[in-house]
C-alpha cells in the first residue's frame, strides 16, 4: 500500500486555498455589522484593512513553522514538536468532534440555502443537495488532490469575479462625500477595537493550507508565498471592497440593511445585480466548502499516521492509485452527512470555536519554544520583524479568546470541557502503543 502522498499542489492551487477558505459568507453578512460599530465610514474601511494587517502577523508567524515542518496535518505537527503529543492530540480530538466535519455540514447548509434561491427547491430538496455537495467533493478530493486543487482555483476565482465587478462598478460610480467623515466624534478607539474584533473572524481559516504541506510542491518555498500573498489578497479585496461599498451606499442606510451587498449590486446592474450576488454566493460556499473538505482531513491522516487516532491503521492509508488520503477524507464525510441530519453542528461549532483560536495561539507561541528548544531547526523563512510581528499575532489571538470567553464563558468552558475529554483517549491509544 502506497504511504506516501503526491506533490501535486502548486503556488496558484495553494494560494487559492487561502483565499477561497477565508472569503466565505463574511464579506456579503458582515459589513453592516462592521460599519455599525466603526460609527464613522472611513474608520470601518480602515478597520478592514486593520484586520488584515493583524492576519497577516500571525501568518507570517505560522509560514516559518509552516517551511521548516511541511509535513500533512499543520497544527498538528507544530503542536507536537513545540509541546508534545498529547497537546497536538487534544486539539485533532477537539476538531474532529466538533470543528472541521461540523463546519462542512454548515457550509452544506449555507450551500443548499443559497441555490435555493436560484434554484426553488423544497425543504428535503435543499438537504439533498447539502448532502451531495458533501459526498461530490469527497469524491472529488479522494480521486486527486490536483483535481481538489482546481475546483478550488475555479470556484475562488467565480466568487471573486462578481466581488470585481462590484468594485470596480463601485468606484466609478461613488460618492466621494460618502466617506466622510473618517473618523468618529470621540470613542475613536473603542469603536475601532469593536469593529476589527468582527474583522478578524471574516479572516479566519488561512491557516488551514498548512494541512496540505505534504502535497504542495516545493513546499518551503511555496507553504509561505501562499499564506503571504493569500492574505494580502484578501486584505486588498474586503479593504475595496468596503471602500465601494460605503461609497455606493450612505452609512446611515448600510448599517440598517441586513444584506446590503445586494440593493448595491442593484443599484449598480438592475435587478440582475441581486441575481449575481446569489450566484456569487453560491459559488462562495461551494468553495469554502472544498477548502475544508481538502484540508481538514489531513489532520486526522497525521494524527493516525502516528497511531493517534482511533481506528489509524485505516485512517492512515492513502488510496494506492490517487495518492490521497482517501479514507481519513471519508471519515470526515461520514461524521459530516451525519450532523447534517441531526442539525447539531451548530452547537458543536459553538463549542470548539473558542478551543480552536486556543490552539492557534499556542502555534503562534510555538515560534518562541522552538527557537529556545530546537536552535539547530533548519528554518528555510524565518519571520520578518521577530518578535514584533509575532508578538503582534498571537495578540491578536488573544484578544479573540478574551473577547469570547467575556461574550459566553459558559460555551467557552464547556468546549474546553470536550477538549479534555480527550485526555482518557489520549492515554488509551499511547497504552496500546506500548
Amino acid at each position: 500500500m502506497q504511504q506516501e502522498l503526491r506533490r501535486d499542489l502548486g503556488l496558484l492551487q495553494a494560494t487559492f486555498t487561502v483565499v477561497g477558505i477565508v472569503i466565505g459568507s463574511g464579506i456579503f453578512a458582515l459589513p453592516a455589522v462592521v460599519f455599525a460599530a466603526a460609527r464613522a465610514p472611513g474608520l470601518g474601511v480602515m478597520a478592514w484593512t486593520l484586520g488584515g494587517l493583524m492576519s497577516l502577523a500571525a501568518a507570517l508567524t505560522l509560514a516559518e513553522l509552516a517551511a521548516a515542518m511541511p509535513r500533512a496535518g499543520g497544527t498538528y505537527v507544530y503542536l507536537r514538536e513545540a509541546y508534545g503529543e498529547w497537546m497536538a492530540f487534544l486539539q485533532g480530538w477537539a476538531t474532529f468532534l466538533g470543528y472541521n466535519p461540523a463546519l462542512q455540514a454548515a457550509l452544506a447548509m449555507l450551500f443548499a440555502t443559497y441555490l435555493s434561491a436560484v434554484v426553488p427547491m423544497s425543504p428535503g430538496a435543499q438537504s439533498v443537495a447539502g448532502v451531495a455537495a458533501i459526498v461530490g467533493l469527497t469524491l472529488i478530493n479522494i480521486w486527486g488532490v490536483r483535481f481538489g486543487g482546481w475546483v478550488q482555483v475555479l470556484s475562488t476565482a467565480g466568487k471573486l469575479i462578481p466581488i470585481a465587478l462590484l468594485v470596480l462598478g463601485g468606484l466609478v460610480c461613488m460618492n466621494p462625500g460618502n466617506l466622510a467623515p473618517v473618523l468618529p466624534d470621540q470613542g475613536v478607539a473603542q469603536a475601532l477595537a469593536q469593529s476589527v474584533l468582527v474583522i478578524l473572524w471574516a479572516y479566519d481559516g488561512w491557516m488551514n493550507v498548512g494541512q496540505l504541506a505534504e502535497e504542495i510542491r516545493n513546499p518551503h518555498r511555496n507553504l509561505p508565498l501562499a499564506l503571504i500573498g493569500g492574505l494580502l489578497l484578501v486584505t486588498v479585496v474586503y479593504s475595496a471592497f468596503n471602500a465601494a461599498l460605503v461609497g455606493v451606499i450612505p452609512m446611515d442606510q448600510l448599517v440598517a440593511l441586513e444584506k446590503p451587498v445586494v440593493p448595491m449590486a442593484e443599484m449598480l446592474f438592475g435587478t440582475r445585480g441581486g441575481m449575481l450576488i446569489t450566484l456569487g454566493m453560491v459559488i462562495s460556499m461551494f468553495g469554502t466548502l472544498n477548502g475544508i473538505t481538502m484540508t481538514g482531513p489531513r489532520y486526522y491522516f497525521a494524527m493516525a499516521r502516528d497511531r493517534l487516532f482511533p481506528g489509524d491503521r485505516w485512517v492512515s492509508q492513502v488510496h494506492p492509485r490517487y495518492g490521497t488520503p482517501a479514507n481519513s477524507l471519508l471519515l470526515c464525510m461520514a461524521w459530516a452527512v451525519v450532523l447534517f441530519f441531526t442539525g447539531t453542528f451548530e452547537q458543536l461549532l459553538n463549542l470548539v470555536v473558542f478551543v480552536a483560536w486556543f490552539f492557534y495561539v499556542l502555534s503562534m507561541v510555538g515560534v518562541f519554544v522552538l527557537r529556545h528548544k530546537r536552535p539547530d531547526m533548519e528554518r528555510p523563512y524565518r519571520v520578518w520583524g521577530y518578535p514584533f510581528v509575532p508578538l503582534v499575532g498571537i495578540g491578536s489571538g488573544l484578544w479573540i479568546l478574551w473577547s469570547s470567553f467575556s461574550a459566553d464563558p459558559a460555551v467557552a468552558i464547556l468546549g474546553l470541557i470536550l477538549t479534555l475529554s480527550g485526555l482518557p483517549v489520549y492515554w488509551i491509544l499511547r497504552r496500546r502503543q506500548e
